[in-house]
């Protein structure tokens, strides 16, 4: 059996320094290290390590320190007298397929060190698994620019004669397509199979910027743990907005005009129809010149009514001849709680 093997490690230190004589003296009852075996992903592994104070005085553990995040460690009792016997329990979650690799140090403030490493060998069944190849991927969009696409490679180790059907999902704006797949035999019985997985970006139009999400991949078979990886959208569109967001105000309750100005990347841009989703808002534009236009809002709240106080929307420019085909510019505002018949 193909095991990812980890070591947790809890190492002991027995006695006083040199020449001090009235000093506690702890000494280990059971072994320094702990061999927890083959344990599933996911699993809790839990271990006492006995002790006793040798020395001539009782003493205080309050250093409790593991170098692993999935090690819980606790000393009982925390005073230990002479002669007294103690433990030191820890509760191991084995959430990683790699294993776990961690030290335990315990220890007194009033001595200034430490009395006890411990050490625990962990290691996790890892023969079936996901894997996906690359771990990130970053689409770049922008003028001049085809639809960006990635191929990810994710392996599937498995056992047995079933193959296991491979399930993704990520986010909306993802199309994920799985190209091909290829199946070879590993030592030990062990099987792995390579699906070859496209990934697109599947939007009409976008803002300009920057969106990230996650895939994730998923197994038929339930012994086989999730994968996950990072997804990352860059649009560069060929215009610039000044200002970035539209502000139209605070409390608005007559008619607002606002001017911006949308800077052309490349000249000779063609802009199709600038529109809006909120029919309050009336957009009119004119080119200054090759690489700059003049884009005028204006804002009518509608009369008598505290309806969509909230303006939350977007100018919407289209770009027929360009990659991505259309960018977005944010609006903002908030009317007053009533708007004014007047």
């Amino acid at each position: 059996m193909r095991l990812l093997l980890a070591t947790v490690t809890l190492a002991v230190a027995c006695g006083p320094e040199p020449g001090v004589r009235s000093g506690p003296r702890l000494e280990l009852l059971s072994d320094a290290d702990y061999d927890a075996g083959v344990v599933s992903l996911g699993s809790t592994v839990e271990h006492e390590f006995s002790f006793v104070n040798r020395g001539e005085v009782p003493v205080h553990l309050d250093i409790v320190r593991a170098s692993c995040a999935c090690s819980e460690v606790e000393v009982r009792p925390e005073t230990v007298g002479v002669g007294e016997e103690g433990v030191v329990y820890v509760e191991i979650e084995a959430s990683s397929k790699f294993g776990v690799d961690a030290i335990l140090t315990v220890g007194s403030t009033e001595l200034g060190n430490s009395l006890l490493r411990l050490r625990v060998v962990v290691r996790v069944d890892g023969s079936e698994r996901l894997l996906v190849d690359p771990g990130q991927v970053t689409l770049t969009w922008g003028a001049g620019l085809d639809r960006p696409s990635e191929t990810l490679q994710v392996h599937t180790f498995f056992r047995g004669d079933t193959t296991p059907l491979l399930s993704m999902a990520g986010p909306s704006w993802l199309d994920l397509t799985p190209i091909d797949e290829s199946l070879r035999a590993l030592p030990d019985g062990e099987k792995e199979l390579v699906t070859r997985v496209e990934v697109n970006a599947s939007l009409t139009q976008r803002a300009v910027g920057i969106v990230t999400d996650r895939i994730r991949f998923s197994s038929s078979r339930p012994s086989i743990a999730p994968a996950e990886i990072g997804v990352k959208l860059v649009v560069e569109g060929p215009l610039k907005f000044t200002p970035s967001t539209l502000f139209l105000g605070s409390g608005i309750r007559t008619s607002v005009k606002k001017k911006i100005r949308v800077a052309v990347a490349e000249d000779g841009t063609e802009i199709g129809e600038i529109s809006c989703a909120d029919p309050r808002i009336n957009v009119q534009s004119r080119r200054v010149s090759e690489s700059e236009l003049e884009v005028e809002v204006v804002f009518s709240p509608e009369k008598g009514s505290d309806r969509q106080r909230l303006i939350s929307t977007s100018l919407v420019f289209d770009l027929p001849e360009s990659s991505p085909p259309g960018a977005s510019l944010p609006v903002k505002g908030w009317l007053d709680e009533t708007v004014s018949s007047k």
